[in-house]
């Protein structure tokens, strides 16, 4: 590397060192946990032990709901998902079904993968190796666009696979991973001038999963109007194409029933009942419902539900915010943009939503100096953001909620330090 922002590994032997034995135990942690996606009689290659994370997967949701889109007028009620007469979820071999939850248009993915096969196992064996190879152009895809500098980014990218968020994420299938990935990768296509492949990325993703949105209103800011009218056609070429392939019913089922169980939380009740699962919960909301756990007077669901509407108040204006000039620091805006709107839905479960801080942190650390005063509180930041701990596990209760907090906190801290510095370093630097 070359211009004097960067290094070269034979010139820093200890970081040669450290970085070739990151690798090995990124290529040792994703290796274990293909032989349990390939055979999941194989737990001992589970990211983490315990009965839920051995049988949870998020991808049962979409298989279900798309296999079963066209007999079923709504997707979206949870009883479709359970055995007749009980309150008990059907299962998939050992996999307990999951409720779907995403907007009709989403459905589109896995439809598409059904038309290859109809055998979950077979399905999700191979959304195991998209979202890897996703994940990989994406953490090529961002040092790349960084310059030079971005080769630190690549070179760190080891802390991103071997971590334990991004290992479960990809174990249960979310395609909250993919989704992240996708939305800065289409921020990428953009700056490049691919602003129809931008806007085809994101729009889909933000049919998907919602809170990539917020990247619309940093465009806007922008005044970047090509991308977002493209954005905008390919969003109503998506819902366009799902209601010609779906009919209305899913449509009329998400808009009518599903949406406002979300904003009355009756499709997250058991945050209210479940002191684990709020624990767990990494949503700014959530803090609120860890309170009610803890018996704090006054934490009730409709204050959850106040503080959640606050604080997506503070990631508008967030979005707001005229963007580093720097490539490297323009993609760590757009990431800590991306987990602030993700940390503003009602549920983020610890186990996926921590993904996007740890990928941040790295790239925090890509651009910060090589030295022990910048480095060690970026890597006791990763320590802790790697501190997930099963929703089963010996760890309950009250301190449960403790140790699921920290990182939580440690999260929304990098995130809201990384956009706000950048708030800093434009009133410091005016634009001319």
């Amino acid at each position: 590397m070359t211009g004097g922002r960067g290094f070269e590994l034979r010139r820093h032997p200890v970081v040669a060192v450290v970085w070739v034995l990151a690798s090995l135990f990124a290529i040792f942690q994703l290796g274990r946990l293909a032989s349990f996606m390939i055979d999941p009689a194989r737990t001992y290659g589970s990211a983490l032990p315990g009965e839920f994370t051995v049988h949870h997967s998020c991808f049962s949701a979409y298989f279900e709901a798309a296999r079963l889109l066209p007999d079923v007028p709504n997707i979206y009620d949870p009883r479709v998902y359970m055995i007749p007469g009980t309150t008990d979820y059907r299962s998939i071999g050992p996999f307990e079904l999951d409720e779907f939850l995403y907007p009709p248009p989403f459905l589109l993915l896995p439809r598409l993968a059904l038309r290859a096969s109809r055998n979950f196992f077979v399905l999700r064996g191979a959304w195991f190796a998209f979202e890897l190879t996703f994940l990989i152009v994406a953490l090529a895809g961002i040092a790349r666009f960084a310059g030079p500098i971005g080769r630190r980014a690549m070179l760190i990218g080891p802390g991103v696979l071997a971590a334990l968020p991004t290992l479960i994420t990809l174990q249960f299938g979310n395609f909250q991973l993919a989704a992240i990935c996708a939305a800065m990768l289409a921020m990428v296509a953009f700056e490049s001038g691919l602003v129809l492949l931008g806007a085809s990325v994101l729009a889909f993703v933000t049919w998907a999963k919602i809170f990539p949105g917020i990247l619309l209103i940093h465009l806007a800011m922008a005044r970047r109007w090509r991308a977002i009218g493209w954005t905008a056609a390919f969003g109503a070429f998506y819902f366009a194409l799902a209601l010609w392939c779906f009919g209305r019913a899913p449509f009329a089922a998400f808009f009518t029933y599903e949406l406002p169980r979300i904003g009355s939380g009756e499709a997250f009740q058991f945050l209210t009942v479940d002191a684990a699962s709020a624990a767990i919960n990494d949503s700014v909301g959530g803090l609120v419902l860890k309170l009610r756990a803890l018996g704090v007077p006054g934490a009730t669901r409709g204050a959850a539900a106040f503080v959640s509407w606050v604080f997506t108040a503070v990631v508008v204006g967030a979005a707001c915010l005229r963007a580093p000039s720097t490539r490297l620091e323009r993609s760590q805006f757009w990431l800590a943009l991306l987990v602030l709107a993700s940390f503003r839905s009602p549920f983020a479960p610890q186990e996926y939503a921590l993904f996007a801080p740890i990928w941040l942190c790295t790239l925090v650390a890509a651009g910060a100096p090589l030295s022990a005063r910048a480095w060690i509180p970026l890597t006791l930041a990763w320590l802790v953001l790697n501190a997930v701990f099963p929703y089963d596990g010996p760890v309950q209760g009250k301190a449960l909620i403790f140790v699921a907090t920290v990182p939580q906190v440690v999260a929304l801290a990098l995130a809201a330090h990384v956009v706000f510095r950048s708030r800093r370093q434009a009133i410091a630097t005016p634009a001319t």
